[in-house]
């Protein structure tokens, strides 16, 4: 423990810059996809919020609804967030009746299966990463080869060098 009370550091940052590297990904994919940054943003502002609300933390996978409950894996947030409170919660002690135990909080929010030991959830993320990446490859390629040369969206007024 850290004298910011941080858990490994090493393995925090390490899940932070996965998270963002799979985020980037996303966004990458998603910009590759639709045909203005605008209705790109609208989309990824969506998608969070569709991740956040089905990782875990605000609704616990066991009460998800039957048909909504492949949205607990789909989201990448879901596999940041466990590793995450595995490794803050695991082995505390604290003052409360509720929550006695780190181990208690991560039976609450059904996270007692993580084992940090091989902490898959990290190996995930960065696959989740990998792939979206190639993702993004394909459309790029596809989008090229079969529709030529990538241009603006009709109507755009950039100016480069006064070539419009």
């Amino acid at each position: 423990m850290t004298m910011l009370k941080l858990n490994d550091p090493f393995w925090y940052f390490l899940n932070m810059y996965l998270s963002l590297l799979t985020s980037e990904a996303l966004a990458q994919l998603v910009s590759h996809v639709v045909p203005h940054f605008i209705i790109g943003m609208a989309l990824l502002a969506g998608l969070f919020g569709f991740f956040m609300l089905f990782q875990g933390f605000m609704i616990t996978p066991s009460d998800f609804p039957n048909w909504l409950e492949w949205t607990h894996y789909i989201a990448f947030h879901t596999y940041s967030w466990r590793s995450f409170m595995k490794t803050e919660f695991d082995g505390r002690t604290f003052d409360s009746e509720l929550f006695p135990t780190g181990e208690s909080v991560l039976q609450f929010y059904e996270i007692e299966d993580v084992n940090r030991d091989n902490d898959i959830q990290l190996l995930e993320l960065a696959g989740y990463a990998l792939s979206l990446h190639l993702c993004s490859f394909l459309v790029l390629h596809v989008r090229h080869t079969f529709y030529g040369r990538l241009e603006a969206p009709c109507g755009s007024q950039w100016q480069w060098n006064g070539i419009q």
